[in-house]
């Protein structure tokens, strides 16, 4: 029984060192040097044949409070690339002093969606130097086009993240739900995004 314990441990610290590589990897830095790459649409990467691949999007998002209260954002720009025959990366340009990068991509062993998102400052503006940066995993509902994701580490405010997407070769929507730490909600987002280009 002994020896099934130690055996069972060393598995799992060996399967956690192998997630947090494939999370630490994904840093703030190598986010933005894939999103310097040149698009290449040649290959398109396991995981993605169906759903709607466009060089630019035209989004709309409504953030609401616990109260209901709504703040909504009609015509967001959003850019996205193919590279390296396996990384789907985009840019948001929100109505906002920061800049939005993501990288999506999908593991064929395990069938599970990794993306990473990170939120930078643009210069000259009062969040110049901020950065924060979410790692999320997704699984795709079977033989549907639902995808459900989750934060799977805090970032600096504490924040945790769950949501579900639709995509498919049309256009892409979603909700996702914010959380305190502590389980509080603190907003949840309504969106789309259509491709134009």
């Amino acid at each position: 029984m002994k020896y099934k314990n130690i055996y069972a441990f060393l598995i799992l610290t060996f399967f956690y060192s192998i997630v947090s590589a494939e999370i630490e990897e994904m840093t703030p830095e190598r986010v933005l040097e894939l999103w310097k790459i040149e698009d290449n649409r040649s290959v398109i990467p396991d995981g993605f044949n169906s759903w709607v691949l466009a060089k630019e999007y035209r989004s709309s998002y409504t953030q609401i409070s616990p109260k209901g209260e709504k703040k909504v954002f009609p015509n967001v720009k959003a850019s996205e690339k193919i590279v390296l025959g396996k990384f789907l990366i985009f840019r948001v340009y929100p109505p906002a002093p920061i800049d939005i990068y993501g990288v999506t991509w999908f593991e064929s062993d395990t069938k599970v969606y990794r993306k990473a998102v990170l939120f930078t400052g643009k210069d000259g503006t009062e969040a110049e130097g901020y950065i924060k940066m979410n790692h999320l995993i997704g699984l795709q509902y079977p033989n549907t086009d639902i995808y459900a994701w989750t934060q799977i580490d805090p970032n600096d405010s504490n924040e945790r993240s769950l949501s579900m997407e639709r995509r498919n070769k049309t256009k892409a929507t979603w909700k996702e739900l914010v959380y305190s730490e502590h389980g509080k909600l603190i907003q949840s987002i309504i969106g789309e995004a259509i491709p134009i280009k």
